[in-house]
């Protein structure tokens, strides 16, 4: 699909014409235009040397983003790399699955730790870039910037993100102007109009993920798991429960106010404000129409300020337990998908989503308990134990 619609943008074709089909058709893109304009060049090679390119290109992102991060928290040596292989090794599973499947997860997690690492700096024009960056890979980021509102910078990181959104469409015009002259001058704005009133904007208001071909136990949005879970009462009826999606996306929108609420109070302290950040995220990935297992990949985010630490709390070990269940779930769906076995039957009655519900709470349980920080930076603008970024 990736392929397909990069050879569309080559060619100055329209991106988003599966509309026009039915919805059958599973293979059909669902992100922003610039995404597109990456797999542009990756078309024109074989199949094999452009998903290595890619595979390769999201790992070193995703690694190198988190490395940042964990440099901006801990600062460097050993506890940096210490932080780094157990988060790590915490989420090998969902990473693997999405590198390997070609996912942009990993590339999301990886320019959001990006921002966050430039956060801690205080170098908002690099928040803007790397935030925007992600918003056009893949539209969710976008819930993160209000948190930069929280901060007090919307004169600063907020308004770099807000005119990078636009900024980075820039790069559909090379691709246009070539296939189509100056015709083509005005595609990025047709791309994106395309993107938002026929994408976005019609399948968040219907609440539904059959236009994506995910339904049942392989998707763990909450959306989803609120309307199988209200067929089982309405006799298998399906359809009787699609407005109830709703209650679902109410929850995630909770979930969402939780973690704003935890990044408002520590809005001057880095590590809390990286789980505030990651617990946002992670409410906007449930309350999305469509959430499969490689989907998950942000969670890292919300485990990193405990892996920064010296030692580690109890609600860690439990973080983790919990985590092991969503991996236990979405293997049950993958060795019987006929939902027979039964770790197949609880991930069809939302098992999985409700483990990264109570995930998440906790997250921002312990952030509302929390004693507020000062950030370190005020007092020394070097950066962590006056170690300058770098």
């Amino acid at each position: 699909m990736f392929r397909a619609t990069g050879e569309a943008m080559w060619k100055g074709r329209p991106l988003y014409d599966w509309v026009l089909k039915t919805q059958k058709d599973v293979s059909i893109y669902l992100y922003p235009p610039v995404f597109a304009c990456f797999w542009a060049p990756l078309s024109q090679l074989p199949p094999l040397p452009a998903f290595l390119l890619w595979a390769t290109a999201v790992a070193v992102i995703g690694v190198h983003g988190v490395w940042r991060l964990f440099g901006a928290l801990c600062g460097p040596g050993l506890r940096r790399l210490q932080a780094l292989g157990l988060s790590l090794a915490l989420v090998a599973p969902v990473w693997l699955l999405d590198i390997t499947g070609n996912g942009a997860n990993v590339l999301i997690t990886g320019l959001v730790a990006h921002a966050l690492a430039a956060l801690r700096y205080k170098r908002y024009r690099r928040v803007g870039v790397w935030l925007s960056l992600a918003v056009n890979i893949k539209f969710l980021p976008v819930v993160l910037i209000p948190l930069l509102l929280l901060r007090r910078q919307w004169c600063g990181a907020a308004l770099y993100a807000t005119v990078g959104i636009f900024a980075w469409n820039l790069l559909v015009l090379p691709f246009a102007v070539v296939a189509n002259g100056l015709n083509g001058i005005l595609w990025p704005i047709i791309h994106m109009a395309d993107y938002l009133t026929s994408l976005v904007l019609p399948h968040f208001l219907s609440l539904d993920s059959s236009v994506v071909g995910v339904a049942g136990g392989a998707n763990w949005s909450l959306p989803d798991t609120a309307r199988r879970l209200v067929s089982v009462f309405m006799n298998g009826n399906r359809s009787v429960g699609v407005n109830v999606g709703w209650i679902g996306f109410a929850l995630a929108a909770s979930l969402y106010g939780l973690g704003a609420a935890g990044a408002w109070r520590h809005r001057r302290a880095p590590m809390p404000a990286v789980a505030a950040w990651g617990a946002c995220l992670m409410a906007a990935v449930l309350g999305n129409v469509s959430t499969l297992a490689h989907h998950v990949a942000p969670i890292l985010l919300c485990c990193a300020p405990e892996a920064a630490k010296p030692t580690r709390s109890r609600i860690y070990g439990l973080g983790i337990a919990l985590y092991g269940g969503v991996y236990a779930m979405y293997l049950g769906w993958l060795t019987d998908p006929s939902g027979r076995s039964l770790l197949a039957t609880l991930n069809w009655f939302g098992c999985a989503t409700f483990v990264l519900v109570v995930l998440l709470v906790s997250v921002a349980v312990g952030l509302l308990r929390q004693p507020c920080e000062i950030e370190s930076s005020e007092k020394n603008e070097s950066g962590p134990a006056g170690i300058r970024p770098g």
